[in-house]
């Protein structure tokens, strides 16, 4: 079985390489050309999709990586670094023995909180368990 090579997309000036099984592949200049556009309001969310191809969930991850943030699952779970913490209700909140980086943060789907190292253990648990209702209400406000 003989490997076809696929001509390039042409999207926007730029010629998109597509690999023998269909994959295009996105270089760097086109996304930061394409969130540029749409930046400066020179193109849509829809132009670009029905341009490209591409769906609105990857012109989102490619946002995010713009702003170095991971974007992908697998992005998500290279960056976490978690130290289980318990809370009960009738004890003061203990916590593993663990190298503290410079910051803390907590990172959710509607938010993202950076405090300093030596934020006060009490306040950082009434944050977690206003975060903990949030997530079992649903509730925002």
């Amino acid at each position: 079985m003989s490997e076809t090579k696929n001509p390039p997309l042409q999207a926007f000036g730029f010629a998109i390489p597509i690999t023998p099984a269909g994959r295009r592949i996105w270089p760097p200049q086109f996304k930061r050309f394409v969130l540029e556009k749409m930046d400066a309001g020179e193109l849509t969310l829809d132009q670009i999709i029905k341009t490209c191809g591409v769906s609105r969930s990857y012109i989102y991850q490619w946002r995010m990586q713009a702003k170095g943030k991971p974007a992908t699952a697998a992005e998500w779970r290279a960056k976490a670094h978690f130290a289980e913490i318990a809370i009960h209700e009738d004890e003061e909140p203990s916590f593993p023995e663990i190298a503290l980086p410079a910051h803390i943060t907590i990172s959710g789907l509607i938010a993202e909180i950076t405090l300093p190292r030596d934020y006060p253990v009490a306040d950082l648990v009434q944050i977690l368990r206003a975060l903990k209702a949030m997530n079992t209400t649903g509730d925002v406000s």
